[in-house]
């Protein structure tokens, strides 16, 4: 990570598929974007649940088949640990801790 120090490790934690509403809460917090290209921002921190480095890459425009969208939604990212920390259980092919949490994406207004 740029900078950045992962804190409380917790490697020892067993693989798990959970969220919890302060998941979304933590990362917003901790979590540092970075733009890497029109429409691509580079976000790094550490994971909500087992506190490893992790960074994730978004893209602004996300194109889904099918059903209406509103432009009034917000638009979200759903993310899920990709720490490279061992932890038991996980699944082979898998990254993480198995945590994963939802963020609302705010963009920037133009000035």
């Amino acid at each position: 990570m740029r900078g950045q120090q992962a804190q409380c490790l917790r490697s020892d934690l067993p693989y798990a598929e959970i969220s919890r509403d302060d998941y979304a809460e933590t990362a917003a917090r901790d979590f540092v974007p970075f733009p890497v290209s029109a429409g691509i921002t580079l976000l790094e921190g550490p994971c909500p649940r087992c506190r490893g480095t992790m960074s994730v890459h978004l893209v602004e425009d996300i194109v889904r088949g099918g059903g209406s969208t509103t432009a009034t939604a917000e638009p979200y990212h759903t993310m899920r640990c990709g720490c490279r920390n061992a932890h038991a259980g996980r699944p082979d092919g898998r990254t993480g801790c198995g945590a994963y949490w939802n963020i609302v994406v705010a963009r920037a207004e133009p000035s």
